[in-house]
C-alpha cells in the first residue's frame, strides 16, 4: 500500500485540473464512480488495470499516477 501512498491526491488533483467531475472521468476511465471516489480516498490501493484506465483518462504516465515518478500530464 505504501508504494501507491498519494495516487488518490495526484488523481483528485489532475481530475480537477481537467474540469471533470468524478462521473465523468469515471465513464472516460470505464471504471465505476465508486472506483474513482475510493481511488481518490485513498480507501483502496487502486488495480493495474483500473490505474492504467485512469491515466489514458487523465492524459498522463500510469507510473506518475501510481507512484509520481514521470510525466504528469499537467502541462496541457
Amino acid at each position: 500500500r505504501a508504494l501507491y501512498k498519494g495516487a488518490g491526491e495526484r488523481c483528485k488533483a489532475l481530475r480537477e485540473a481537467r474540469g471533470l467531475s468524478l462521473r465523468q472521468l469515471a465513464e472516460a476511465a470505464g471504471i465505476s464512480v465508486q472506483t474513482v471516489a475510493n481511488t481518490e480516498a485513498g480507501s483502496t490501493v487502486p488495480k493495474v488495470d483500473n490505474v492504467e484506465r485512469l491515466a489514458v483518462a487523465l492524459d498522463c504516465a500510469p507510473c506518475w499516477l501510481a507512484f509520481g515518478v514521470g510525466r504528469s500530464g499537467t502541462q496541457h
